[in-house]
């Protein structure tokens, strides 16, 4: 996601389980009060980022991912850049400015953060995100367990960053129903295993659930 087009950029990383739409009416806000540019970034195993090993989400993997989009946007010749994250995006960024990986480096803000507990939680990642439910009757329906859970306590960021964290169903939830939501962060394609009887034990499972 970007953003103004003068002005140093403001590189912005998500939290944990979030992705760049997360910051979007925090984008929409700054730009209207100073000149900037802004860059928000889908971590590794995050949003719409594919990468070849997504369950490595070590910190110095991903301080190098950080360093290797400001390499391939802008080259050698890379403009003032503040690093801002949040929670698990804040120890990143806090990584990424100790190795170096940007040097042109204005600044450093880290928002709602414990240096420990952020990067011990990377470990734990990939089963907290696993461990969400893993289909929606709908994206509505999808937004109001973002807000209730707590996962995102603004209504109006819900309704804008849901949607990079969702994808809708191929296949119909229920024969002659409407598709369903599923949410699909870091979820990787499954085989399908069949039973006895040839039905999709998968594919029985995500009936199951969006009932």
């Amino acid at each position: 996601m970007k953003s103004g087009s003068e002005g140093p950029v403001l590189l912005l990383l998500h939290g944990g389980g979030h992705s760049a739409l997360s910051w979007a009416v925090f984008t929409a806000a700054i730009i209207n009060r100073i000149q900037c540019r802004i860059v928000a970034l889908d971590l590794r195993g995050h949003g719409e980022t594919k990468v070849r090993n997504p369950e490595d989400l070590s910190a110095e993997t991903m301080s190098k991912d950080i360093g290797n989009v400001v390499e391939a946007m802008y080259g050698d010749l890379s403009p003032p850049i503040m690093l801002i994250g949040h929670s698990m995006g804040g120890a990143i960024a806090v990584h990424t400015a100790a190795s170096n990986a940007v040097p042109s480096l204005l600044g450093l803000c880290m928002i709602d953060v414990v240096e420990g507990t952020a990067m011990d939680a990377l470990n734990s990642m990939q089963n907290f995100l696993r461990s969400r439910p893993k289909t929606f009757k709908s994206l509505e329906n999808a937004i109001e367990w973002s807000v209730k859970s707590g996962q995102i306590r603004n209504l109006e960021s819900a309704r804008v960053s849901m949607v990079g964290q969702v994808k809708e169903c191929e296949e119909d939830a229920s024969p002659g129903g409407p598709k369903a939501i599923v949410e699909g962060i870091i979820e990787e394609e499954e085989e399908e295993d069949e039973n006895e009887d040839g039905e999709s034990v998968n594919k029985r499972k995500k009936d199951d659930d969006a009932e």
